[in-house]
């Protein structure tokens, strides 16, 4: 995830476009929708305050269950005798989630450090359906916006290269704003991660769940609720711990860690309104040649 903080899966999401007109052949999504690009740089901000219930952003998937989640081995019930130790903290991290979502907003920033692919920092202003990233990894930077339905990618070669996309590529480019929509190969992984219900998704914990002790972080006193690290934003087969304030019960920090690669995440500014410009340099339409 460029969003979701795996190296692993980014190099999966070779993005599809077609640069008419320069001769570089990448290919184009069969399912690609067309739609003007906006330009001219206006601020979206996503509110402080919601209005509403969140809406799950196009090509992401919904990180807060509802009920109580499927007991540990995939059974999809709920215990009817009386409720295990796992069961109790799966509805507390569930209400976790609920109370993140409902801030609408939020800034992490995610470190991971592989033996095999180095260190990457991914640095977000995430909302509901608007939100922006920027990634430096392997020497290179990458920047990710999110508005409505539509994400937009810049950066240089080094850092389009976990694209899979090419020196000539970024070359034939011009250092402007690659739009992607809903159909495009990469769309979704791009965007993953960069909205807030997202970016919780990839923090996803099952069982067996136990509560760790108290300590302070960043001067703010968390306990932490541990676990199989099983969303997107973890390595695989990872132990993860999600860190929740005393005061608020909102995350603070989410660590995860197998034999190779270790990520910290940390939450703050819950709720602070965010802006994101609408991209000027725009390169063609979303979803077509330019």
């Amino acid at each position: 995830m460029p969003a979701l903080r795996t190296t692993t899966l980014i190099a999966g999401a070779a993005v599809v476009v077609a640069l008419a007109g320069t001769g570089v052949a990448i290919g184009r999504s069969a399912s690609s929708s067309s739609g003007s690009a906006t330009s001219g740089g206006a601020p979206v901000t996503a509110p402080a305050t919601p209005v509403s219930p969140p809406s799950t952003p196009p090509g992401t998937s919904s990180v807060v269950p509802v009920s109580p989640p499927p007991s540990p081995g995939g059974a999809g019930t709920t215990p009817s005798s009386a409720p295990t130790p796992t069961t109790k903290l799966a509805t507390e991290l569930a209400a976790t989630f609920r109370r993140a979502i409902a801030q609408h907003t939020v800034h992490t920033v995610a470190k991971n450090v592989s033996k095999k692919s180095g260190t990457a920092t991914f640095d977000d202003y995430d909302g509901v359906r608007v939100g922006s990233q920027h990634i430096t990894i392997n020497g290179g930077n990458v920047k990710v916006r999110v508005i409505g339905p539509t994400t937009y990618l810049n950066g240089d070669a080094k850092g389009l290269a976990i694209y899979g996309i090419t020196p000539q590529e970024v070359q034939a480019l011009h250092g402007k704003w690659l739009p992607l929509v809903a159909g495009q190969a990469g769309y979704r992984t791009i965007t993953a991660g960069v909205t807030i219900s997202s970016t919780l998704y990839a923090d996803e914990l099952s069982g067996p769940l136990t509560r760790t002790p108290t300590k302070t972080l960043a001067g703010v006193t968390v306990y932490g609720i541990s676990g199989e690290g099983t969303g997107p934003g973890s390595p695989k087969g990872s132990h993860a711990t999600l860190w929740i304030s005393k005061q608020t019960g909102l995350p603070v920090e989410f660590d995860a860690a197998n034999r190779t690669t270790t990520i910290t995440e940390t939450f703050e500014d819950w709720g602070k309104p965010i802006h994101v410009e609408t991209p000027a340099n725009v390169y063609g339409r979303p979803g077509l040649a330019s």
